[in-house]
């Protein structure tokens, strides 16, 4: 998908075109969608080990802890790429808002961490270390008017997004079978 980026400076627009990454779909993956299908599995699951089933409630907590912050991220990504995709030059205000809506949100999701899977929050860590550096990138190009900063916005959400999705690949196979 082509999206073009229009910085304007002092009145006078500066349009560049770039490719947006096709790894980030509109309607993207939610890791507590998928999370949701474990803690009703874990709910309705009645036989089993102990300790498998103390692993699935602490997942299932887990998720319930930091649905909220997952959806606000997605909530901000989607603000964003509205303002940047926008027919006219960007507003930049509406794009400053969603930047810091998106770094608050990942701060309410890294006050999550760990998760109760080593696997699931070497993934996550990463997803929150890249949506950092796209909150980061994202400001940037408001302040100081960068297309590149708005490229690599773009580029770190991609690389988050797919962290995520392998998050929400860990978090299947933790889910009871049945």
């Amino acid at each position: 998908m082509r999206a073009a980026a229009r910085m304007g400076r002092r009145g006078s627009p500066v349009t560049v075109t770039f490719l947006r990454s096709g790894s980030i779909p509109p309607q993207r993956r939610n890791l507590a969608a998928v999370g949701f299908g474990v803690v009703a599995a874990v709910a309705m699951t009645v036989a089993g080990s102990v300790p498998i089933a103390s692993a699935q409630v602490a997942v299932a907590d887990w998720l319930s802890r930091v649905a909220a912050p997952i959806g606000d991220i997605h909530k901000a990504e989607n603000a964003a790429f509205a303002v940047i995709e926008a027919p006219s030059t960007i507003d930049a205000d509406k794009l400053l808002a969603s930047c810091r809506q998106l770094r608050d949100s990942n701060e309410r999701l890294r006050n999550g961490m760990p998760t109760p899977d080593p696997k699931l929050t070497v993934e996550v860590q990463q997803a929150i270390d890249n949506f950092e550096s796209a909150a980061q990138s994202c400001i940037e190009s408001v302040l100081i008017h960068s297309v590149p900063k708005l490229t690599d916005f773009v580029s770190f959400l991609a690389t988050a997004e797919q962290h995520l999705s392998r998050a929400d690949t860990i978090l299947v196979t933790l889910a009871p079978a049945g």
